[in-house]
């Protein structure tokens, strides 16, 4: 029986304990919530003042981190013995020491006939105390303290914004660099689809096409990386360093194209330059793109010649003396069959595949021309687009200087 009188008054020392803290955090919300807001004003000012220092975050986790130390401090500070619970019970009931002489008398204070009888008064006791009677939580207290740390926030939001030590306006040219970064990189992966496009229309080597598509594929890349991770968006630097890499692989394809091509290909120009006015248009432009070293009208002009070859209405000793005075026997002798021989033929196969390296090289110069135009770009990085047009090539006869409309930016 004893020890069901010691439960009821352990039960009801326990519910008064956690009274006792509950009732210890409600009446420190007041002073949580000002410190918290002083604490969230204090980060408003340094933002107000020197730029976006903390994020909206931090604000956040400052509020709730000081409102919550407080409210823990004073919890920590109410004292939670069984002792300390009878004595609150017994002063606010108005009681005698029945409850913590009864604790006393547990603990072997007193003869068992003696403990016996005072653990049943307490126990009767106990059992007519309602906790929430004794230890009322009440409501919160918002006074003086609660409307000056108010104060304190509303005036720091109002205090306009003054970027002492011009971090906001560093990260606002970030920004607009990165823009500015990004809208270019679009600009020259448009122009560089444009070229591949190309490239798929005309007869190319495979190699040149392969090479071409994975420039292209890495802009899609670095331009969708971009997009999906803010944080490694490329800068102006970053993206030239990536550009001059990709130039160099185009450069070092090129010079390793056919050298025995490249060698035929100057001589052709050589003796183009020293040849008098050609009959044909085929001819003549012919002619003109070799002296002016366009390689994608060079190769435009030959394919026009090359569909001549079968022409039945086609005289083809007229043919190949055109080609002689232009070109020069010794240049046709390195693409033709003993050409020495009186009844040589001029072989059209080879043709072809001088007219294929042409428009491989062209088109890897036109992807090197617009690598080259957007790090000039870069390099400076003006707020607006360049008077000069990016370089156009046109689609028809690969060449830059067509009358074809500019498909750049």
């Amino acid at each position: 029986m004893a020890d069901l009188k010691s439960d009821d008054i352990d039960k009801l020392l326990k519910r008064i304990s956690l009274r006792l803290h509950l009732k210890a955090a409600v009446d420190s919300l007041e002073l949580a919530i000002s410190l918290g807001l002083c604490g969230l004003a204090m980060l408003t000012l340094v933002d107000q003042m020197f730029g976006e220092v903390t994020s909206n975050l931090i604000k956040v986790i400052s509020f709730v981190g000081l409102s919550l130390l407080v409210i823990i401090v004073n919890i920590l500070r109410v004292k939670s013995s069984a002792i300390s619970a009878a004595v609150t019970v017994e002063r606010e009931v108005d009681i005698p020491q029945t409850i913590s002489t009864a604790l006393y008398a547990r603990q072997g204070g007193m003869g068992e006939e003696v403990s016996r009888t005072v653990l049943e008064d307490a126990s009767r006791i106990t059992r007519g105390v309602t906790p929430k009677d004794v230890i009322p939580l009440g409501k919160p207290k918002l006074g003086l303290p609660t409307l000056v740390s108010v104060s304190f926030f509303v005036i720091s939001l109002a205090i306009p914004q003054m970027d002492l030590l011009g971090k906001g306006e560093a990260l606002e040219n970030q920004r607009q660099e990165s823009a500015r970064v990004m809208r270019k990189e679009k600009a020259l992966t448009r122009r560089l689809e444009k070229v591949s496009d190309i490239s798929k229309k005309h007869t190319v080597s495979k190699e040149v096409k392969k090479t071409i598509e994975k420039v292209v594929q890495e802009r899609r890349e670095s331009i969708k990386r971009s997009l999906s991770e803010p944080e490694k968006k490329l800068n102006a630097a970053d993206l030239r360093k990536e550009l001059k890499i990709q130039r160099s692989e185009i450069a070092k394809q090129r010079a390793q194209a056919t050298p025995e091509m490249k060698g035929i290909y100057e001589k052709m120009r050589e003796d183009a330059m020293k040849s008098l006015g050609q009959k044909s248009p085929e001819m003549k432009q012919l002619k003109k793109a070799l002296e002016e070293g366009d390689l994608g009208q060079a190769s435009t002009a030959l394919d026009a010649l090359l569909s001549k070859f079968g022409d039945p209405s086609m005289d083809m000793k007229d043919l190949q003396k055109q080609l002689e005075d232009l070109l020069g026997k010794q240049s046709l002798k390195s693409l033709g069959k003993n050409l020495s021989d009186s009844d040589s033929q001029i072989d059209p196969e080879s043709l072809e595949k001088l007219s294929q390296w042409m428009k491989d090289l062209a088109l890897l110069d036109q992807v090197q021309n617009q690598i080259e135009f957007t790090e000039a770009e870069l390099a400076e990085l003006a707020k607006d687009w360049p008077k000069s047009p990016p370089p156009d090539i046109c689609p028809d006869c690969l060449a830059g200087k067509c009358n074809a409309k500019s498909g750049g930016t």
